[in-house]
């Protein structure tokens, strides 16, 4: 269950200038996610993976996972989702160019449900915009829904246009029951099962100089042949790049499987470079 007012207060601190970078939302995949998973049957399959942008819900759901179970280190990506599925709703993958009062008539527009967190949220992204509103940088004309303050910026975008699948996942998620956890995967857990096939964990492992901690809360988490996706950006912006002690680490629990690597963006060299990969339960 969520907690409205810690959100709302999650969020004024943001536009007070006191957020963590983790508090911020990501509005969009930071990496080609329909091409890594094409590498993975999730037909059937029960996945774990890190909410972010919400991407890996609806992909898993298109994809045939038998369920999906999500985490994140953020609670506002709970809130995302929601917001997500309204515009989905309404026939959008994005919110990109859309104004204030065609955005707020979205969210009025959501389908009514019995789940106490999306009603809440409804309140949530309305004080967002009001919020908004207030910045000097407004204008209604060029309403921009992902603006600075709130959402994180990044580099490298992969938006996925979900074309003439938006009917067919509207009615997938109508009586979808989203489970989040609000947990560092990288922290001890306690009382993991093995209950999972895949967990997709983008780009986490990279933030982290010392992998032992998540490495046994993956295995623990992970049913026999089970798998993790991640990936890794060559050149971090966060100053480090501990990929090959980690891949050390995590070879006496995991095999490792190169997947491809990619090189976004309009300059193409090296230092851009993202690598895909996975893990697989020993």
């Amino acid at each position: 269950m969520a907690d409205l007012k810690k959100d709302i207060k999650l969020m004024k601190s943001i536009f007070d200038g006191k957020e963590d970078c983790y508090d911020q939302i990501y509005p969009r995949p930071t990496e080609d996610m329909e091409r890594v998973l094409d590498y993975v049957d999730m037909s059937n399959k029960d996945v774990y993976g890190v909410l972010a942008s919400s991407e890996i819900v609806f992909q898993s759901k298109l994809r045939g996972a038998n369920s999906i179970r999500t985490f994140d280190i953020n609670p506002l990506t709970y809130r995302y989702f929601f917001f997500r599925k309204w515009l989905l709703e309404q026939g959008y993958a994005y919110a990109d160019g859309l104004k204030r009062l065609e955005i707020l008539d979205i969210i009025d527009k959501h389908i009514i449900t019995e789940n106490i967190d999306e009603e809440e949220s409804v309140e949530f992204w309305k004080k967002h915009i009001k919020i908004r509103e207030k910045q000097s940088t407004f204008s209604d004309q060029f309403f921009n829904f992902y603006a600075a303050y709130f959402f994180q910026p990044v580099g490298h975008k992969y938006p996925i246009s979900y074309e003439n699948k938006i009917e067919q996942l509207v009615e997938m998620l109508k009586s979808f029951e989203l489970e989040f956890d609000c947990l560092d995967i990288c922290q001890p857990l306690e009382d993991l099962e093995e209950k999972y096939d895949i967990v997709y964990l983008s780009n986490i492992l990279d933030l982290k100089s010392d992998t032992t901690v998540v490495r046994d809360n993956l295995y623990n988490l992970l049913k026999k042949d089970g798998c993790v996706i991640c990936t890794n950006i060559k050149n971090p912006p966060y100053g480090f790049n501990p990929f090959g002690w980690q891949q050390k680490t995590f070879s006496d629990k995991f095999d490792y499987e190169e997947l491809f690597i990619d090189t976004p963006g309009l300059i193409k060299n090296a230092d851009n470079q993202i690598k895909y990969y996975r893990y697989i339960k020993k």
